[in-house]
């Protein structure tokens, strides 16, 4: 093989390089790489087919002003480096792409997450305590710690208590019927709080979407949003009960953090950080928050952020049907797609507030259940409020995104509705592809029938993987072994030609696990029951890791910078401790990332591995203490 020379203005083009930069100088100069990675396995992805080809797999990559500059062989890609080149030895660990969150709530979870509220929140500002253990022993822990806080706090003071689901989330059962699902208002009570804590604003939080407050919370909360009642899309609070439902999404950043947003800043800073380590760079995430969009604007603007955030507004339906009806608001929200750096961009609009239904078709075997679903009302029937938004948005060109869906009913009047606009808009079927509408959960969805409409419509479908953890024993109890295929079928999907993509929807910090506890679910389809459930539907490995990096890209619409490890594309990437290709299926869940590269920077780096390289550990889990900062 002919030996490649780092030239002035020449390419350079040899048989063992995948890609081929293009060597340059400045000021007479040569110009080089500015890091170059070898002796790895680097699994590129460049096979952008539905097939179960991984594509080239590399020895070495070159990273040059945040982006891949090349692709191949170890010599080759060794002759780019120059004296300030910084070279790293991989020692044969293989190279994935970061993963990419279609569906995610930074905002949500990165609040739940103990190790960075203790850091970042002095007790001077607010006073935090978290629960651990069954539901029932953390009821009963309560009353002491809450007693407690309030007496280190001074009147006024906020005082914030999160019920943690467990390192595994062996505690979550279902997150709508599980064990915390009685908790707020019925084992504790607003009349409790009242008298535990009578001059402190109190909200209490489940590892998932609960939330609870005192009545001196609700009157600071009233301070801001004086409609208590009609602000949120679901779970709407109820002032009598304490009740808060999804209102943590303004009660924390908008009320609790209104007169410190830096602290809310660094809250969510650290969250982008703590997510690269878990091998997650980019979250698709809806925004409801005044201060949490500033404060990732801040972030965006100082160069702060060690992730990537595709965002969009998060709208009411009950609150925003006359939004709708202002063209020139639509098409405010149409034309900013796209719009952003390569660290916060504009991905779409939550026409409607993106809350689906969970009507469907299959038939309850459980009596109990088919008596709910007799009485189950499609949230996007004709004449419903949030289906005459979606018409009106998509009429007017604009993206349906985002929307949840807890069966195949609401799915067949998505797409209904996408028909129609689409055709009254006078859009032909490319144009209709063209928009990548999408929906969320795949949740009893898409039906075969429905996952071929959605090929035909370009539609783009997202899996929540954890549904086959803890909510699959449900739906086999109540519809029988078929249904449970349809729980976050991405293998029928990836196998049928329909672009799927990957959902955590939870804060991966409450657990001790990364995003490839994810991936393990949908390789052993195994629940939180111990039992394997429709193991026809257990994923090729490769056709996961598209799922779970190149289709996410398109979702996001970065398929040209993001999902693959090829010339010109963002440097995302992470090193791992085990091959992910190989690994036993059992061991997928601990394999250990690492190193995280965000824009050729590195983000995230364990101790072992810094020793090794010469270099500082770094990254909010290595910093705050995680179980990583051991390794």
């Amino acid at each position: 093989m002919k030996k490649c020379m780092a030239l002035r203005i020449v390419t350079i083009l040899c048989s063992g390089i995948l890609s081929f930069p293009q060597a340059s100088h400045t000021a007479g100069r040569v110009v080089y790489a500015d890091m170059v990675l070898y002796n790895g396995k680097v699994v590129t992805l460049n096979d952008h087919s539905f097939g179960t080809s991984p594509g080239t797999v590399a020895q070495a990559l070159a990273i040059k002003d945040g982006k891949i500059w090349a692709v191949g062989g170890n010599a080759e890609v060794r002759d780019l480096a120059g004296p300030a080149t910084k070279s790293i030895d991989l020692k044969g660990r293989t190279v994935l792409p970061t993963f990419i969150d279609t569906h995610e709530h930074p905002a949500d979870w990165d609040p739940l997450n103990p190790y960075i509220l203790k850091k970042v929140v002095p007790e001077n500002y607010a006073l935090q305590g978290f629960l651990e253990g069954p539901a029932a022993e953390q009821v009963k822990q309560f009353p002491d710690l809450l007693a407690g806080l309030v007496k280190k706090a001074r009147p006024g003071q906020w005082i914030r208590i999160v019920f943690l689901y467990g390192k595994g989330y062996e505690h979550e059962g279902d997150a709508y019927e599980g064990p915390f699902n009685n908790v707020f208002g019925k084992q504790i009570t607003k009349q409790q709080l009242d008298q535990i804590a009578p001059n402190n604003p109190v909200v209490l939080r489940t590892s998932f979407t609960g939330t609870f407050y005192n009545q001196k919370a609700i009157e600071e909360f009233k301070k801001v949003y004086p409609d208590f009642s009609k602000l949120f899309w679901s779970g709407n609070p109820d002032e009598k009960t304490g009740e808060g439902g999804l209102s943590y999404r303004q009660s924390e950043p908008d009320v609790m953090f209104k007169d410190r947003v830096d602290l809310w800043m660094e809250i969510l800073k650290k969250g982008l950080s703590w997510s690269a380590g878990v091998g997650i760079t980019t979250n698709g995430t809806l925004l409801h928050s005044f201060n949490t969009l500033k404060a990732y604007k801040m972030m965006e603007k100082r160069g702060e952020m060690d992730g990537r955030i595709a965002w969009g507004y998060g709208l009411n339906p009950l609150v925003t049907k006359e939004f709708f009806q202002y063209p020139y608001i639509v098409a405010d929200l149409v034309m900013r797609e796209g719009e952003g750096s390569d660290y916060m961009w504009y991905y779409g609009t939550g026409a409607a507030g993106s809350a689906g239904g969970s009507c469907t078709t299959f038939s309850a075997v459980n009596p109990e259940e088919a008596k709910k679903q007799a009485n189950c009302r499609p949230s996007l029937a004709p004449g419903t409020v949030q289906g005459e938004n979606l018409y009106t948005f998509a009429r007017m060109g604009g993206r349906i995104m985002g929307y949840h869906q807890g069966g195949d009913i609401d799915v067949d009047n998505l797409m209904e509705i996408i028909e129609r606009a689409s055709g009254d808009a006078g859009l032909t079927p490319e144009e209709i592809r063209s928009r990548r509408h999408t929906w969320d959960h795949a949740i009893l969805s898409p039906r075969q029938d429905q996952a071929e409409r959605a090929k035909k419509l370009g539609m783009i479908v997202g899996n929540r993987f954890i549904d086959i953890w803890n909510t699959t024993p449900r739906y086999f109890r109540n519809y029988g072994e078929r249904a449970v295929q349809f729980i976050s079928p991405a293998k029928m999907l990836n196998e049928m030609g329909v672009m799927n993509t990957f959902e955590v929807d939870r804060s991966l910090a409450i657990g001790d696990v990364n995003a490839f506890w994810y991936l393990w679910l949908q390789l052993k389809r195994q629940s939180l029951d111990g039992k394997v459930y429709a193991p026809n539907m257990v994923m090729d490995r490769v056709q996961l890791l598209k799922t779970v990096s190149l289709w996410g890209a398109y979702y996001v619409l970065k398929e040209d910078v993001l999902g693959s490890l090829e010339t010109g594309k963002l440097a995302d990437f992470m090193v791992l401790d085990k091959d992910y290709l190989t690994a036993p299926v059992d061991e997928v869940p601990n394999i250990r990332i690492m190193m995280t590269l965000v824009g050729g920077k590195i983000v995230h780096l364990v101790p072992s591995l810094a020793r090794e390289l010469g270099l500082q550990p770094t990254g909010a889990q290595v910093e705050l203490g995680s179980p990583a900062a051991k390794w």
